[in-house]
């Protein structure tokens, strides 16, 4: 779906044949380059002097004039690009000698118009001397998506230092699915923004249209010519300040522009129902059959079609003109195994009818989902879908392109997608989706170990450990258990340990077992360890520190001083961790009494609107006990809540520990403590991670 709603605009409804076609085999077309006039529809704009903006270039290139002009017309729309830039060096001129122009040939054409260079003041047109190449770059392999984007790429011949060349040409876009209402995105942060003078300039059919500008974008002028809107901007420049790093996408870090012909949501949701009506088809109905036979229950059946999906579907997608919009048929699907977030969702859907339970599509948002409810209404906000329904009083979101999810359909959790838009003709806004906490940890780690004996020299313990992963965490270590094998992911856990003690031998095998009765995926290991002892050469008792290792506290991953945006988090995120140390015959000393408790590691209880911090320590003769726990209860912070979360992380230690033994002389080996605290389970921070496909 990456593509479909990225440049999505509008569309007609389907014709069926359209649907059926295996979109598959749609053959790529030669790219389209010729030379043509400017068109009547652009501006002219003089070309600025260079100022002191831009005097003294790394690179030797100094941007002059960025010029986009944009056409909406009624069978197509045209995209005015002109740009002028100075050479301060060699450097310089070597990096402009090379242009490049990417476009979909299946639904877009390249006109160029003019390529100047002024040397000495003298102007010459190259069109007759320039190079043209295509590349097509093929990343299908690492991406899991083919685009059939091609490359045009402009080899300009003896460019000197102190050279100005000026490039003009328009992109014209045609496509039979997205139709004729438009939708126009301006990134200024990409290239804008290095240019002395900035000039954009839309045309649009009078009629319903809707813009928003956000993350400082500049604000657009208003007219009216020959019964057509004009929304511009410039000649002047785009001011941009680096935004405070890890600010939520959805807080509009970047500058940008919206402009849609659609008048409400409504119209976005009923141009996305016409692509994913449910498809009956013979390949459809006999995998529906297997499944009601297998699965008695309705709820048992839609998780059974969604596993199917998510595990027996790899994802890949076609993205050849068409295919970056529309769905490929089911049957298409299935017979190849493989699909993007369109075709399985349509699959889905389509399985789903066959056993006489609807389902519909969702547009949803990777990235700036909570964001969707400033924007403009079009689809191109959009970068994924999955499938939604309703059971009784509960709306489930299911995603087919993810995860393998276990459990019931009353497990499933969706992902924090901020806002959804549901595909039907009765959909006249976004509807918020939000993932409510577990009361329950995802992971649970419990460590048991029982040290063998208070003898000074004698370091040697047993430790039983059991690892717990539950609900979106489980289904993540399935798959990595898929993915990698389960040998080895147990394996990883061995080498995890084994760096963490002076020595380290499994006793038996390390096991990965599903929990029948929740559902839950349990990992288990037992290991002869050798302590390390951080005493003194000179100390009466050894000294030895146990570290929670799972729940980080690295929860807030920049600095919050001096900071103006809100900051996001790794939500949702809740690891615990509780540490059992069975102590031997004649180890009562090693105990800390109230004083030295409180100065090594102090129980801890931290509430605030964000997160939940909580260390526990149990203390007696034969047992000691520490549970610490991370909770994360929000997805950003807000700058109201900076003093607040500063200082409650403040009197939290980085990771939560127990010292047993020797108290006063010890001696803190760096490269120890370096293996001891390594953390188990970071947290994720969105934008850092891959998003769902």
């Amino acid at each position: 779906m990456t593509e479909t709603f990225q440049r999505g605009l509008s569309a007609n409804s389907p014709d069926e044949r359209d649907v059926l076609r295996p979109l598959r085999f749609a053959e790529a077309p030669d790219p389209e380059v010729s030379f043509a006039p400017i068109p009547d529809f652009v501006v002219d704009v003089d070309v600025p002097a260079a100022t002191e903006r831009n005097k003294t270039p790394p690179d030797g290139v100094l941007p002059l004039l960025f010029d986009y002009q944009f056409f909406a017309g009624r069978s197509h729309a045209d995209h005015f690009h002109r740009q002028i830039v100075d050479t301060a060096n060699q450097a310089g001129a070597n990096a402009i000698s090379q242009i490049s122009i990417p476009f979909d040939p299946a639904r877009q054409s390249v006109q160029l118009h003019h390529l100047v260079r002024t040397r000495d003041g003298v102007v010459e047109t190259l069109n007759d001397s320039v190079r043209l190449e295509f590349v097509r770059p093929d990343s299908g392999r690492e991406t899991g998506m083919f685009s059939g984007q091609v490359t045009a790429l402009l080899r300009v011949p003896g460019m000197r230092a102190g050279d100005r060349l000026e490039l003009a040409y328009t992109i014209r876009d045609q496509s039979p699915v997205t139709g004729h209402r438009y939708t126009l995105a301006i990134s200024y942060a990409d290239q804008m923004v290095l240019y002395d003078q900035v000039h954009v300039r839309s045309s649009w059919p009078r009629g319903p249209l809707n813009f928003s500008g956000h993350g400082g974008a500049p604000e657009v002028s208003e007219t009216y010519e020959d019964g057509r809107t004009i929304l511009s901007y410039g000649p002047g420049p785009v001011e941009f300040t680096e935004p405070d790093y890890l600010t939520p996408p959805w807080r509009y870090p970047y500058p940008v522009w919206v402009g849609t012909q659609y008048e409400n949501w409504h119209e976005v949701a009923e141009w996305a129902a016409e692509l994913f009506q449910p498809v009956s088809d013979p390949d459809v109905d006999a995998l529906a059959q297997t499944i009601m036979q297998a699965h008695p229950d309705e709820d048992e059946r839609i998780m059974a079609a969604l596993r199917h999906l998510q595990s027996e579907i790899d994802y890949f997608a076609i993205m050849l003109g068409e295919g970056g919009y529309r769905p490929l048929h089911p049957a298409e699907t299935l017979r190849f195994s493989e699909g993007d977030c369109k075709a399985k969702t349509l699959l889905l859907i389509s399985l789903l009818h066959a056993m006489g339970i609807e389902a519909e599509a969702a547009l949803v948002s990777t990235t700036t989902g909570r964001g969707l409810d400033v924007l403009p209404p079009t689809p191109q906000v959009f970068d994924h879908v999955i499938v939604t329904l309703a059971r009784g009083n509960r709306r489930y979101w299911l995603d087919p392109t993810g995860t393998p999810q276990h459990g019931d359909l009353r497990d499933q959790q969706p992902l924090a997608w901020g806002y959804a838009l549901i595909a039907n003709d009765n959909s006249y806004a976004l509807t918020q989706v939000e993932r409510p906490l577990d009361r329950v940890p995802f992971l649970d780690i419990e460590e048991r170990f029982s040290i063998a004996s208070a003898d000074r020299d004698d370091h040697r313990a047993v430790l039983r450990t059991e690892w717990v992963y539950r609900t979106a965490m489980a289904d993540l270590m399935r798959a990595a258990v898929d993915f990698n094998g389960e040998d080895t992911v147990l394996a990883g856990i061995n080498s995890f340990y084994a760096a963490r003690f002076a020595d380290m031998n499994p006793i038996g095998d390390a096991t990965l077992e599903e929990d029948p009765e929740s559902g839950h995926l349990v990992l288990s290991a037992e290991y002869q360890v050798e302590l390390f002892d951080f005493s003194a050469e000179d100390a009466p008792e050894p000294t030895y520190v146990f570290v929670a290792h799972g729940p980080s506290r690295q929860i807030v991953m920049a600095p919050l001083e001096n900071r103006e945006a809100p900051l996001a988090m790794p939500y949702p995120y809740d690891v615990r961790h509780r540490i059992v140390i069975n102590l031997p015959e004649g180890a009562e000393g090693w105990i800390p009494d109230s004083e030295e408790a409180l100065e090594y590691a102090a129980d801890l209880t931290v509430e605030n609107d964000v997160f939940e911090l909580m260390d526990e320590r149990h203390y007696d003769a034969e047992q000691t006990v520490l549970t610490a726990r991370t909770r994360v209860m929000s997805p950003e912070i807000l700058p109201e809540h900076f003093t607040r979360v500063g200082n409650d992380l403040q009197t939290a230690d980085q990771l939560a520990f127990i010292v047993l033994g020797e108290h006063i002389n010890v001696a803190m080996d760096p490269g120890r403590t370096r293996g001891l605290v390594t953390p188990s389970a970071p947290p994720i921070i969105p934008g850092m991670a891959a998003a769902t496909r």
